[in-house]
């Protein structure tokens, strides 16, 4: 609320240990049936090779892509439990807000994530077959190179909203940053994690001609939810806000 910024947290430090890895595992797999389904067309060949390059674990390892997370359920019982703790809060922002924050910064975007496997791997496919396509009609000397480029590029474009179903429950949005430089950027930072730095990226909530803005404050669960709210609202009255401050339904006790 001081800062007016949200933290978008580096996709290997997230609570998903799978995070990134699962699409690529997708990719990797559907690059693999490509160059199978290459038969013995050797330059093909030698383009999905350039592709599998790009999808191993070490081309990947040092990319810094962040992300903030928001949930389309902002009442839901198990997101209160794992992460609203002893009194916690669900942000309400307007995604209209959100986006136009999000057109004054190059390469970032806000998207829903997806669950569903099948939609996963078709959609993996269908990126894999359009960057084969697209290779073939590149001049030789930019085919090699751009292939591992472009192949890494669609990566970092669609990993990031591709989770694992059993997150399906937090019905995910997550606003992606494109890969961040760890030196010399002011907006990328550390925090202190349970067992490590935890690399993060500084997203400001507001802009020329856009004032920070939050639509609605929840109160989570707690023992003493009025005086919660109570106190809630005076805070966000000091920091010049008045959004619509409510209390969970959710009867769920933890003290």
């Amino acid at each position: 609320m001081k800062s007016k910024e949200l933290w978008a947290t580096h996709t290997q430090h997230l609570n998903d240990r799978q995070e990134f890895l699962h699409a690529i595992a997708i990719a990797r797999e559907e690059i693999n049936s490509a160059l199978i389904a290459a038969g013995t067309d050797d330059e093909k060949k030698k383009l999905i090779s350039r592709m599998q390059d790009a999808v191993s674990n070490n081309a990947v390892a040092d990319i810094n892509v962040c992300v903030a997370s928001f949930s389309e359920a902002p009442d839901s019982l198990a997101q209160w439990r794992a992460y609203g703790g002893n009194g916690g809060f669900c942000l309400g922002f307007s995604s209209a807000y959100l986006q136009s924050l999000i057109e004054r910064q190059e390469g970032f975007v806000l998207t829903p994530c997806i669950y569903d496997p099948d939609q996963q791997r078709n959609l993996m496919r269908a990126q894999v077959d359009s960057l084969i396509d697209k290779f073939t009609d590149l001049d030789a000397a930019n085919r090699i190179p751009m292939t591992y480029i472009r192949t890494l590029a669609m990566l970092l474009k669609w990993a990031p909203r591709m989770k694992h179903p059993s997150f399906v429950e937090e019905l995910e949005w997550r606003i992606i940053t494109p890969p961040l430089p760890t030196k010399d950027n002011v907006d990328f930072d550390f925090r202190v994690g349970d067992t490590m730095p935890t690399p993060f990226y500084r997203f400001a909530l507001r802009a020329d001609g856009i004032a920070f803005q939050i639509e609605e404050v929840m109160v989570g669960p707690t023992s003493h939810p009025d005086r919660s709210a109570e106190s809630t609202r005076s805070f966000l009255l000091s920091q010049g806000l008045e959004p619509l401050i409510i209390n969970s339904n959710v009867p769920y006790r933890h003290w």
